[in-house]
């Protein structure tokens, strides 16, 4: 049996559920193969300059990419963001931090955690 640390569990939860959200793949598999086959018009809505400034702040990790990204997935983000006041501090704060360092990560390593979660 393999010995692990307390909350790893959940760490890793939680790092598998900012990839997908990030990645937009929540919803993986036939409906999203059918998605790419029919391309959808890109609304650009809601841009950067358009978000509350709790939205900003907690979403500030993504300022610089927010606005490139795909509306499903901005979506998603601004549902965790509203969500945010009633997680505890520690959660908060590990969904900021796992913000932070998908921004750090190459295409080739956002791709690998991808297909790793």
């Amino acid at each position: 049996m393999i010995a692990r640390r307390p909350g790893a569990a959940r760490s890793l939860l939680a790092t598998a559920l900012c990839c997908a959200v990030l990645a937009g793949t929540a919803g993986a598999g036939a409906a999203a193969a059918a998605a790419a086959a029919t391309p959808t018009p890109v609304s650009r809505q809601p841009v950067w300059s358009q978000l509350t400034f709790d939205q900003k702040q907690f979403l500030a990790p993504l300022a610089e990419s927010w606005d490139g990204l795909p509306t499903q997935t901005r979506r998603k983000l601004l549902g965790i963001a509203q969500r945010q006041t009633t997680m505890p501090a520690d959660q908060r704060e590990r969904v900021q931090s796992r913000l932070a360092q998908w921004t750090q990560l190459s295409p080739e390593e956002r791709d690998l955690a991808r297909r790793n979660y």
